[in-house]
């Protein structure tokens, strides 16, 4: 209470509001325990309200402007009969009625006696709590975070009781416009408070994906890190992200991110070793190439050659582009299969097992497709009646296709993706991105692709195939 406004309990100084708030006498033995020993025994009393003078309230007071609509006074005293009715219901608030005779008027007299100090602790908690997570209004949320602070945290420095700086979200990831690969994408980001400020309230953290409800993320103390990772899977495509957390005085920060789930492909051939081009391939677009590039007979690249290491010309190549020895390391691509054998399980075809395609016997069927081991394509294996299908091919094994297919995606740009080697040969026409997450691409004969290869263990391409990249592939 305000000092000196009630000279009798002018010990405890806690300015708030501008409103009314409840007088506590001070100096009292405690009744509470745990958390609330500091307390006085204000329970043997009539709760006294008041409203402080205008001239301490403009001095002393934090300013506080009012909701439309919301009675400040009536929030005090919504609160506090919360308290008492449930209290009074569950039989642990009971009153003694007398009457006193004082300078020959008699007095009536009521006083609130407490039968049960751990449950009514609990209702006092329960009913802060409760508004704080769903309070009436903003004024009704900070009230029960002040009445949180006070009588649970114990902390009556006015300072800290009347911090009005929300903290700081930072290193949120996925960051605002960025691209994942990963389909249940790790959120993380750290919360911080001001110099001074109570401290992040770590119940009031909560994330909202998309349309979803709000969710509570775990909390890393030995990192001072949030961590959330959703339980279902996201679409590829753009998703929004929102942050909400609020301090222990009630102060509020929110941050929204937009962020992109897609593979990115950003080179017609990336090779996380060395490439081979022998023969005369024709490459419209950039290479990369970790370890050096080894070019022999005569091969044409319409486009830019980047290296950390040096190239090795062993014949007559054609560069249309630039090239860029010693250049910065660039990530390999990421693509998430356990996502696709997850969509493959509930809504394309899944096959158990090594598996081969032929003509006329096992045709190839269109969509998603994951087979859990190698897969051959061999021929015309899909339907007669087609010239070409779309089909998104995903193995945990390695691919062969040997024949004469023409295949465009069904899903994501994505048209071959192995755990293991990728082995093109024959003359097909391939559109979308070739992925070996593991092993190496290997590529002979007269094929046209249109798209993107990408290999961890290098990419050997020979003979005379056409390699066009697809600018939709990349950022």
């Amino acid at each position: 209470t305000p000092r000196g406004t009630i000279p009798d309990y002018s010990a405890q100084v806690v300015p708030f509001y501008p409103f009314s708030i409840a007088a506590v006498p001070n100096g009292q033995d405690g009744i509470l325990s745990g958390p609330f020993a500091w307390m006085p025994g204000w329970m043997k009393y009539p709760l006294a309200v008041f409203a402080p003078q205008p001239a301490w309230a403009n001095e002393n007071s934090q300013d506080q402007e009012s909701e439309q609509g919301v009675d400040p006074d009536k929030i005090t005293y919504d609160f506090w009969n919360k308290i008492v009715d449930e209290a009074e219901a569950a039989g642990i608030l009971q009153y003694t009625e007398e009457i006193a005779q004082e300078e020959g008027e008699e007095q009536y007299i009521i006083t609130p006696q407490i039968q049960n100090q751990t449950e009514f602790e609990n209702i006092l908690i329960s009913t802060i709590q409760d508004s704080i997570n769903n309070p009436s209004s903003d004024a009704d949320r900070k009230y029960a975070v002040f009445c949180r602070n006070l009588l649970k945290e114990g902390i009556s420095d006015p300072d800290t009781l009347l911090d009005t700086t929300s903290p700081s979200i930072v290193a949120l990831s996925p960051a605002n416009n960025s691209i994942t690969p990963y389909h249940k994408p790790t959120i993380s980001f750290r919360a911080i408070d001001e110099p001074g400020g109570i401290g992040i309230d770590h119940e009031s953290v909560r994330i909202t994906v998309d349309s979803q409800l709000p969710v509570k993320p775990d909390y890393m103390p030995e990192l001072d890190l949030f961590l959330y990772q959703p339980s279902d899977y996201l679409s590829t495509g753009e998703h929004t992200m929102t942050v909400e957390l609020s301090d222990k005085a009630g102060n509020i920060t929110e941050i929204t991110s937009v962020f992109t789930i897609k593979s990115v492909f950003n080179h017609a051939l990336f090779s996380n070793k060395t490439t081979v081009l022998e023969g005369h391939p024709e490459v419209f677009g950039d290479v990369y190439s970790k370890d050096k590039p080894i070019l022999c007979g005569s091969p044409k690249i319409f486009g830019n050659i980047y290296t950390p290491a040096q190239i090795l010309r062993k014949g007559n190549p054609l560069i249309e582009g630039s090239i860029y020895e010693e250049c910065q390391l660039i990530d390999f691509p990421q693509v998430d299969f356990d996502y696709y054998k997850h969509m493959a399980k509930t809504q394309g075809t899944f096959i158990e097992g090594d598996k081969k395609f032929k003509p006329g016997k096992e045709a190839l069927p269109e969509g998603l497709v994951f087979i859990d081991g190698d897969v051959t394509l061999d021929g015309n294996c899909y339907n007669n009646d087609s010239s070409s299908i779309n089909v998104t091919i995903v193995c945990s094994g390695q691919i062969k296709v040997a024949g004469k297919l023409a295949l465009s995606p069904a899903q994501d740009n994505l048209l071959l993706l192995a755990k293991d080697s990728v082995r093109i040969a024959g003359d097909n026409n391939l559109t979308g991105a070739i992925y070996s997450e593991n092993g190496a691409i290997k590529v002979t004969d007269r094929s046209n692709f249109q798209g993107a290869l990408s290999a961890k263990s290098g990419i050997y391409v020979s003979d005379n195939p056409v390699i066009g990249y697809n600018p939709s592939f990349g950022e």
